[in-house]
C-alpha cells in the first residue's frame, strides 16, 4: 500500500514527544563480556554522559491461577550515551543500537547522528548483518497547549481514530460525553509499500499527562531479516520510513488541528 503524500511541514507547536530509531543485529558476545569503552571514546565529545540500565528478562509459564513467572534469567545490559542537555541518547546492547530524541525538530538533524552511530558500531564490532530496522514517532496532542481545550476530538482527528468515543448509539441521548471515555487504545498493523506500519493510537488517561490527551504512535519497520549491514541500504530504508511518517500523521488529523499546530512549509 502506498500512502497519500502531502507537503512537508514543521510544526511551531510540535506535538512530537519522542523519536526513536533502532537497528537490531545478531547478538555480539563481545558487548556482553566487556564494557564498550572504545565505543564511548568515539562518542564522548558529543555524548559525554553515561548510564547503565539492567533489564531483567522473564518468562510467563502456564495460564490462569496456576501461572508462574520465571525471572532468574540472565539480565540484559543496555549502555546509554547522552548529550549534556539530555535531549539525545544513543543506546547500545549486545543485540541493538538505538538513537532517541525527545526534542525532535527535523530529519536533517536526526539522520546524521544516527548514521554516525551506526558507522561507529559497525567499525568497532565488525557488524555484518542486521535483523530489524525501525523508526518510531510518538505524537501527544494536548488541546490546552494549542488553544483547543473545549474542541471535541471528533472535530480534530480523522474518523478512523475515534473508535468508542463516537459510539453514540451506546448511550442514552445518543451521545457519549468525552469525560466518560477514560482511555481508548487501539493497535493496527499495515503493510506499506516499503515496510510495515505499526500504529498505536488513542486517548491517554488524565493521570498520565495531567489532562486528557491523544497519542499517535507510528512505528515503521522491517523485521525477520538477515540482511547485510550496508550503511547506504540502511539509510535508504530509514529515509523511506521518514517520508511515510509525515503522511501518516497528516492522515490522522483534520485541518483544524493541523492549522492549530502552526505548520511551516519545509522547502526541499
Amino acid at each position: 500500500m502506498r500512502l497519500k503524500q502531502s507537503d512537508r511541514v514543521r510544526y511551531t507547536n510540535n506535538p512530537l514527544v519522542e523519536v526513536v530509531a533502532q537497528v537490531r543485529f545478531p547478538r555480539i558476545l563481545e558487548i556482553d563480556d566487556q564494557l564498550p569503552s572504545d565505543f564511548q571514546r568515539a562518542l564522548r565529545e558529543h555524548y559525554p554522559l553515561f548510564e547503565i540500565q539492567e533489564e531483567t528478562l522473564s518468562i510467563l509459564i502456564g495460564q490462569g491461577p496456576n501461572k508462574s513467572v520465571t525471572d532468574n534469567l540472565p539480565k540484559r545490559i543496555v549502555y546509554h550515551f547522552i548529550t549534556p542537555d539530555r535531549t539525545w541518547r544513543i543506546s547500545l546492547s549486545s543485540e541493538f543500537i538505538a538513537l532517541t530524541c525527545d526534542k525532535y525538530e527535523k530529519w536533517e538533524d536526526f539522520q546524521p547522528r544516527l548514521i554516525a552511530a551506526l558507522e561507529t558500531v559497525k567499525n568497532l564490532y565488525s557488524l555484518t548483518h542486521w535483523t530489524r530496522i525501525g523508526l518510531r514517532y510518538r505524537d501527544l496532542i494536548i488541546r490546552e497547549n494549542i488553544g483547543l481545550k473545549d474542541v471535541p476530538w471528533r472535530e480534530l482527528l480523522a474518523s478512523f481514530l475515534l473508535g468508542v468515543s463516537v459510539a453514540d448509539h451506546l448511550a442514552e441521548g445518543n451521545h457519549i460525553p468525552e469525560i466518560n471515555v477514560l482511555a481508548a487504545q487501539s493497535v493496527v498493523e499495515l503493510q506499506l509499500e516499503d515496510c510495515v506500519l505499526g500504529l498505536r493510537y488513542g486517548i491517554v488517561r488524565k493521570e498520565q499527562v495531567g489532562d486528557q490527551a491523544y497519542l499517535i504512535d507510528a512505528d515503521f519497520y522491517l523485521d525477520n531479516q538477515v540482511a547485510r549491514f550496508d550503511l547506504d541500504a540502511i539509510k535508504q530504508h530509514l529515509d523511506k520510513f521518514h517520508a511515510n511518517a509525515g503522511a501518516v500523521f497528516r492522515g490522522c488529523i483534520q485541518p483544524r488541528l493541523h492549522n492549530a499546530l502552526g505548520p511551516q512549509l519545509i522547502l526541499s
